[in-house]
């Protein structure tokens, strides 16, 4: 199964899920600003800037677990930050996505490398 596919098939499972939400994030750059000419091959903006859409090593997916707390926090739900970067079997994360995952992890959020649907279905039904 491809790292596209997986993704695919995660992110569908996950919203099966009645207090998970899942969205599919994407890092990258972006030039922004009013379009001055556009053809097939071309776009020209001024004045224009650049834009970031997301840090490098941003999960491929992110949302959220809601959790109901515990009777001395008043019984409220709070969203637990979910990080999933989805790997095939011969995947590897780079350094930014294994830092971005840690940093999730050493603040409370869940975050893990996921390789398989179960994978994914598991960590996201686990007791916390």
């Amino acid at each position: 199964m491809s790292e596209s596919s997986l993704l695919h098939s995660v992110r569908l499972d996950a919203g099966t899920l009645p207090d998970v939400r899942l969205f599919r994030t994407n890092c990258g750059e972006a030039w922004a600003g009013r379009i001055i000419e556009r053809t097939h091959a071309r776009l020209t903006l001024a004045p224009f800037h650049h834009v970031e859409l997301l840090p490098p090593g941003f999960s491929d997916t992110a949302g959220w677990r809601s959790v109901v707390v515990t009777p001395q926090m008043v019984g409220r739900r709070l969203a637990v930050f979910v990080g999933l970067e989805t790997k095939t079997t011969r995947g590897r994360p780079t350094p930014e996505q294994a830092a971005f995952l840690n940093q999730v992890q050493a603040h409370g959020g869940i975050a893990r490398i996921v390789r398989t649907v179960e994978d994914s279905h598991t960590l996201l039904t686990a007791p916390l």
